[in-house]
């Protein structure tokens, strides 16, 4: 049952990878922000921020889909390991019904203690 384990391993991995990336990303968007003043009166510095803001909406989506992937792969990889172990199981018992193992071996009860040797007698005496 060493893979299946091993799956469910890598299967935590991708979680917690997936949550890191999101926790990441909100960490990190939090400083990208800009104040909407920050452009002041320059000639183009509306079109600036929202091309700043643009290409933020546009970060978000493409972590929010890497996030998505690597929830479908837990999903994906943790089925596999299910498969796995339910299959191994299923050919290990049609094996043991096609060769059925010998049954045990039954140990009789030991009977009674054998009578000690009495000890020699003198009959010269």
């Amino acid at each position: 049952m060493e893979v299946p384990t091993k799956l469910a391993e890598l299967a935590q991995t991708c979680l917690t990878a997936s949550q890191d990336v999101g926790d990441a990303w909100s960490e990190a968007r939090v400083g990208l922000q800009v104040p909407s003043g920050a452009a002041g009166n320059t000639p183009g510095g509306a079109e600036v921020l929202a091309a700043h803001v643009a290409a933020g909406d546009a970060a978000a989506t493409a972590v929010g889909r890497l996030v998505a992937v690597l929830e479908a792969d837990v999903d994906a990889v943790y089925l596999c390991a299910f498969d796995f172990a339910t299959t191994d199981e299923a050919v290990a018992s049609g094996l043991e019904s096609m060769h059925p193992l010998p049954p045990e071996p039954s140990t009789p009860s030991p009977g009674p203690a054998p009578s000690p040797t009495p000890p020699p007698t003198d009959e010269a005496a």
